[in-house]
């Protein structure tokens, strides 16, 4: 530390506080809820110009308003999410399906991305032999296999005893002594 008068001395770090730089939940929710929102209306745009426009309509932007519905779906189950949780009077049922609901739809993205790449890859590469997919087809990977997922993972999570007591931590012991938290 410079002194007045121009020597130097050791600082004292005796009265500092830490500061600790954690968002709150309240402001991490508000930031989500507004980009949703923001996305939702995008979203809506892109797929009235799709929409709107006979010129547009080709399997290609198909597949692209697939995608934009399953974002707009899953950002709708976001917000559902947010309100219906923060509210916390939602019944226990209903807080299952919503999440469900919110699980299929992130999934759904994924798949209709992969089917965006599966429609370039048909086209590019296999130009000569292709077999030419129906929207249909598209339409069962995008929206289909998901709902195969979800169903394991409903019936897989229905079997699996959840604790009431957020704070009690589940066991799983190994043989040599070891523990192994879950």
């Amino acid at each position: 530390m410079c002194l007045a008068n121009a020597t130097w001395t050791k600082a004292d770090y005796s009265k500092c506080t830490e500061i600790i730089l954690i968002p709150d939940v309240e402001t991490q929710a508000t930031i989500y809820f507004v980009g949703y929102v923001l996305s939702l209306i995008t979203l809506s745009i892109a797929l009235g110009i799709f929409t709107y426009f006979k010129e547009l309509r080709c399997l290609r932007n198909r597949i692209h308003m697939n995608l934009m519905w399953s974002y707009m779906l899953m950002y709708c189950m976001w917000i559902v999410t947010l309100t219906v949780l923060s509210s916390k009077d939602g019944a226990s049922i209903a807080c299952i399906f919503i999440i469900t609901l919110l699980h299929y739809f992130h999934i759904s993205t994924f798949f209709w991305m992969f089917v965006e790449g599966l429609y370039l890859y048909i086209l590019v590469v296999e130009t000569l032999t292709r077999e030419n997919f129906k929207l249909r087809v598209y339409v069962g990977i995008g929206w289909g296999l998901p709902m195969v997922f979800i169903l394991i993972w409903a019936v897989v999570k229905s079997f699996i005893p959840s604790d009431a007591d957020p704070s009690s931590v589940s066991r799983i012991y190994i043989p040599k002594a070891t523990t192994l938290v879950i």
